[in-house]
């Protein structure tokens, strides 16, 4: 509610701010590039970023949805990082990073992912990044940025990037994901 701005960035020269940053007056030429670098904004690339695949064994909504991906061309970006592959959503404008869970953790067998990362050191500043550069962030239930936190180790499914695709993985995902609450079982949120 009180996060304004969070700028992860990567070394210029293609260093993408969605907020204008504050002046730099110890460094002159580097505030002039970032006054003159455009903001990044989200269109419907066909960018996708799947991390925790294993979750598609036990969400057929997210097994759908990264066939949906494979089937329709789009080109696949994962380096195994939240950072780095959200970063690359924001450089080339658009596409879409997704990481379900299902089970919780220690879970050792059963298809069980659990959520690996957690909501308040790196879910909600990289979900304030994408909005503030017009994408949506999701938990699968809804906005990203409008659910309470539970507690400081809370951990959550998480998706980023072009409305479209975000709006898509909702559909397909998130109904499996409260379904899988209401059921009694195991949940990461």
């Amino acid at each position: 509610r009180f996060l304004l701005t969070a700028n992860p960035t990567p070394p210029p020269p293609r260093t993408p701010l969605p907020s204008p940053p504050p002046p730099i007056p110890q460094a002159p030429l580097l505030a002039t590039y970032f006054r003159n670098a455009s903001p990044p904004t989200f269109s419907n690339l066909k960018l996708f970023a799947p991390a925790n695949l294993r979750a598609a064994t036990a969400l057929p909504g997210y097994s759908r949805f990264v066939n949906h991906c494979i089937s329709n061309r789009f080109t696949l970006r994962y380096s195994g990082g939240l950072v780095p592959d959200v970063l690359q959503l924001l450089v080339k404008g658009g596409g879409v990073y997704s990481s379900p869970a299902t089970g919780v953790s220690g879970d050792a067998g059963g298809g069980a992912a659990p959520a690996k990362l957690r909501v308040l050191y790196e879910l909600v500043a990289m979900a304030c990044v994408v909005e503030c550069a017009g994408g949506e962030a999701s938990d699968g239930a809804g906005r990203f940025l409008a659910r309470k936190l539970g507690d400081l180790d809370e951990r959550s499914p998480v998706c980023y990037g072009s409305p479209e695709w975000v709006s898509m993985y909702d559909e397909m995902v998130g109904p499996m994901l409260a379904g899988e609450a209401e059921a009694g079982e195991p949940s990461s949120f």
